[in-house]
């Protein structure tokens, strides 16, 4: 927490907003409660929208907020590297899942490489943590791919 001491919570900044004009994402992706900046890493807080308490039971780790736990280091990344451009997960390196993710969470976000203006992947390794810091899942080399124009198109396509 206090490695990660810029709030960087506003629209632009937002780990989905980056990317929501290409996605339609329901109401249970608005978990973003806080999101905190440092060098190279980021820490977000995120809860469950009420109303949605009951997904888990049947999801441990729930789809939405593992997504947007993962997303969360994205604005660590240069706008003018992520541009107008929609980036997708294309290979983890390992994921250790200890216990079902809560309702009220922490993701801790850090750049594995750094990240040049022309990349075309970027990577990062994620924690998601309990408030009180025990880690409940941990994901390895996260690495996301720039979708180029062609495949834009058979994705907005589909």
């Amino acid at each position: 927490r206090a490695r990660c001491a810029t709030s960087a919570l506003s629209s632009s900044h937002r780990p989905k907003a980056l990317q929501d004009h290409h996605l339609r994402l329901g109401p249970r992706w608005q978990a973003l409660r806080a999101l905190h900046l440092g060098d190279g890493e980021a820490l977000a807080s995120c809860e469950l929208p009420a109303g949605f308490d009951h997904d888990l039971a049947d999801w441990h780790a729930h789809p939405a907020l593992v997504d947007l736990a993962l997303h969360a280091g994205l604005p660590l990344v240069p706008l003018d590297v992520v541009r107008d451009d929609l980036f997708v997960p294309i290979s983890i390196a390992a994921i250790r899942f200890e216990q079902p993710i809560p309702a009220r969470f922490l993701s801790h976000v850090r750049l594995t490489r750094a990240v040049r203006p022309d990349a075309e992947v970027i990577s990062f390794d994620v924690t998601i943590a309990r408030e009180d810091g025990a880690v409940v899942m941990a994901v390895d080399d996260l690495v996301l791919r720039r979708l180029d124009d062609r495949a834009r198109a058979a994705f907005a396509a589909a």
